[in-house]
């Protein structure tokens, strides 16, 4: 894969999505959380499937 198609930007991506429903189901803080945990989980896979 190249490096320059945008997979490093899943994390930050998952965050902003994460804020934008916690914001809108009035829990901004684990709207946040719940981002966290899936961008570093689905980069981890992402990751993992580059290296092999």
């Amino acid at each position: 894969m190249d490096k320059n198609t945008g997979w490093g930007m899943l994390l930050p991506g998952f965050i902003l999505l994460g804020l934008g429903i916690g914001m809108a189901l009035g829990n901004t803080g684990a709207g946040v959380l719940i981002g966290v945990g899936v961008g570093f989980i689905s980069s981890a896979i992402i990751q993992g499937m580059r290296s092999k």
